[in-house]
């Protein structure tokens, strides 16, 4: 369940700070509320304007209330009150971290870090956000002392924020280059309309045809998968999240994938598996409804042939679902997915 708060009152793109906190309080009526702060400026979204907020990568239906809101990156002052009213009113807060507000200010109010958090460097945008696009932000990676990639995963754990790392979308997007037949092959690729493809494509070879270099791209991926070890092994929260359905990753197949990319990180399957499970539903306040399997949990299940405790691939190996107390066994599952597949080639842009 989603919502999209309007400010009533915008000064050249500025909310007040009195009517955003009522804005903030108003939405801590709602049950598992969530509150998303956006920076102004970026994609599809103006300084100002509130939008409407996806999932953050839970891997469960529990209801998901999101209170989001767009302010100026240099609005620190505003991004501070709107945190402050949150925390009183019990509203978990997400976003990115704008390297002008800082890792060390997010921290301080407790923000949960979405992709992956990283140390400052000279750079005027982070290439864990909308700046991976250009190639000469890559250049930031040059600047990161990774002798300190454990202190800032240490940093990250003890301010108790919850960390959702992205690690597949980034890999997959800008680190590890694919042709345009993986892609294809994907199980996931069949969903997307034809319009979206024609456009996804259009952006991987734009970014491809001149991509950062093989040092970086791979540095990009061991400092990423550092900072999400450390931060699990100083006792931070790690979420399993997918940022999809960003350049041919589909939600659900993703996860799937984002698992196998925090193993690969250095997290045990079974800390892999409470990514995805236990600890969103920690993040949401729902532990008592969701998120493990016990007596008078809602009856959300996956029973699967093989441990996923010996192999994480094993995730993708389902005997069925069980979704609110109703059994749905693998092969009517994949008749659904047969089914639905042709009607999102039908999908227009208008519909989109």
């Amino acid at each position: 369940m989603l919502f999209s708060l309007k400010p009533a009152t915008e000064r050249r793109g500025a909310i007040q700070t009195s009517q955003m906190a009522s804005k903030v309080r108003a939405g801590a009526r709602a049950r598992n509320s969530v509150l998303e702060i956006r920076r102004g400026g970026g994609r599809g979204a103006s300084k100002g304007e509130a939008i409407a907020c996806g999932s953050a990568g839970a891997s469960f239906s529990a209801t998901r209330i999101c209170v989001p809101i767009v302010v100026s990156p240099a609005d620190t002052c505003l991004t501070g009150a709107v945190i402050e009213a949150a925390r009183e009113a019990g509203i978990r807060v997400v976003g990115h971290v704008d390297l002008r507000v800082g890792l060390r200010r997010a921290l301080e109010t407790s923000q949960h870090i979405e992709h992956l958090v990283k140390d400052e460097a000279p750079m005027k945008v982070s290439v864990s956000d909308v700046g991976v696009w250009r190639k000469a932000n890559w250049e930031s990676l040059d600047y990161v002392d990774e002798r300190k990639v454990a202190e800032v995963s240490l940093a990250t754990a003890k301010a108790g924020v919850y960390t959702c790392p992205t690690l597949t979308f980034f890999k997959l997007s800008f680190a590890v280059e694919q042709s345009d037949e993986e892609i294809r092959a994907r199980p996931d690729y069949r969903f997307f309309p034809p319009e979206l493809r024609t456009s996804r494509h259009a952006a991987r070879q734009r970014f491809w045809a001149s991509p950062p270099t093989l040092e970086r791209r791979e540095k990009y991926i061991r400092i990423r998968n550092q900072m999400v070890k450390g931060i699990h092994d100083a006792g931070g929260k790690i979420m399993a999240g997918s940022d999809t359905p960003e350049l041919f990753l589909l939600y659900g197949f993703t996860l799937h994938r984002e698992l196998k990319n925090l193993v690969e990180a250095g997290l045990t399957p079974y800390a892999a598996l409470e990514a995805a499970t236990r600890v969103p539903a920690e993040f949401l306040n729902a532990l008592g409804e969701v998120g493990v399997i016990g007596r008078g949990k809602r009856a959300d299940l996956v029973l699967l042939e093989a441990n996923p405790l010996e192999d994480i691939s094993n995730t993708e190996k389902r005997a069925g679902v069980m979704a609110r107390g109703r059994w749905m066994p693998e092969s009517e599952l994949k008749k659904t997915l047969d089914e639905i597949a042709p009607r999102f080639q039908a999908v227009s842009g208008a519909e989109k």
